[in-house]
């Protein structure tokens, strides 16, 4: 109860130690707290530390029946999904609607919505840099199916001054590329008893070529974005390392798994270009017909009717047409991105080809048009 008044300081006592609770921990943290307590108390009897690195990391072989198959876990789930009962009749639903990107627009589209009656925006929590206004990069930033659980009455604190009825919108660049990311969103509604059928994505694409490019200056001029792949400050030297690791690793891959996933497309300039196996992934556990996907071109050159298509797809009722949209920076790609513009030329047709099967999923596409998503520099 103490946890629960915001002018208190909190703390929770496991056999690992006395731990502070943090600023956004305090409001409605109960759920939180027994989140934690029951792992402590569980974790005695099993001999599982759940601060452990190893508890919490998904890694590679993430396997989702053994995650589910320890005592610690089945208890740790059941306690998440009572606390889901007490936590969303005061809060609301978690958020609905993601802007999932490619594009670097998935801010300026997400705060053109965020602007729209109806929509309340997501808050940078207390102590948080003010880098993460914009985006909340909680489902992709490499938890784990428990620890998500563990954090989610605190990623959801960010609505915490929303009315209950009110549209939450979640934007981000990093999501549509995490090979894991909706298996945990799925999962983790389902325990919510929220319904997936009403979780509706917008997916923006950009040209590839240029999409590694950008990434490439924002961690080299403003030091954003950077992951151990991308240590090197040479665009042509880390490209080329990462196609070199790319094609060795398809040739020595068991193809049992799919190879986008366990090539380590997840970081660097290059791979997280190929968006076909991403949506793929994306449509292996959510309907096709809860995507709209366009591409950065299209918000360039048709902005009011894509936003009107925004809109519409998400429900959105009664919307003002912003008089204007930003526009990215342009950028002047280097002789070298050649190379890689071929490497992205059979990925670009299969992206294509998926488009002709979900002709209602793309944005103003005509199937067999040979419609070209994206233009060599």
């Amino acid at each position: 109860a103490v946890c629960r008044e915001r002018t208190q300081t909190c703390f929770y006592t496991t056999n690992f130690g006395r731990k502070e609770a943090t600023p956004s921990m305090r409001p409605r943290s109960l759920s939180r707290l027994l989140l934690v307590l029951s792992s402590a108390t569980v974790a005695r009897s099993v001999d599982v530390n759940p601060w452990h690195s190893s508890s919490l990391e998904l890694g590679g072989g993430y396997d989702e029946s053994s995650w589910l198959g320890t005592a610690e876990d089945r208890h740790h789930g059941m306690v998440f999904e009572e606390a889901a009962r007490y936590e969303l009749a005061i809060r609301g639903e978690p958020p609905k609607i993601f802007v999932l990107d490619a594009a670097d627009e998935s801010s300026t589209i997400t705060e053109i919505l965020n602007r729209q009656e109806g929509v309340c925006a997501g808050q940078r929590l207390e102590g948080e840099p003010a880098s993460i206004g914009k985006e909340f990069r909680f489902w992709s930033s490499g938890h784990s199916q428990k620890q998500i659980e563990m954090e989610f009455w605190e990623y959801m604190n960010r609505w915490e001054n929303c009315d209950v009825d009110q549209m939450k919108i979640d934007g981000n660049s990093r999501l549509l590329g995490g090979p894991h990311t909706p298996k945990f969103i799925k999962h983790t509604y389902a325990k919510l008893n929220v319904s997936e059928e009403e979780l509706r994505f917008v997916v923006l694409l950009r040209d590839p070529v240029q999409r590694a490019y950008a990434e490439y200056q924002n961690c080299v001029r403003n030091g954003r974005g950077c992951s151990p792949v991308q240590a090197s400050n040479n665009f042509e030297e880390t490209v080329a390392r990462e196609l070199q690791d790319w094609k060795k690793c398809n040739a020595e891959r068991d193809f049992t798994t799919t190879r986008w996933q366990g090539c380590g497309t997840c970081d660097g300039y290059s791979l997280p270009g190929l968006y076909a196996e991403q949506l793929e992934n994306w449509f292996q556990y959510f309907n096709s017909s809860q995507f709209l996907v366009a591409t950065e071109d299209m918000l360039k050159e048709s902005p009011k009717p894509l936003f009107n298509a925004i809109v519409d797809h998400i429900g959105l009722q009664d919307a003002a047409v912003p008089r204007f949209f930003p526009k990215a920076e342009a950028i002047e790609l280097p002789e070298s991105s050649t190379e890689l513009a071929q490497f992205f030329d059979q990925p670009n047709v299969k992206l294509l080809e998926m488009a002709d099967t979900y002709p209602d999923v793309f944005f103003k596409h005509m199937p067999g048009t040979k419609q070209q998503f994206f233009k060599l520099p």
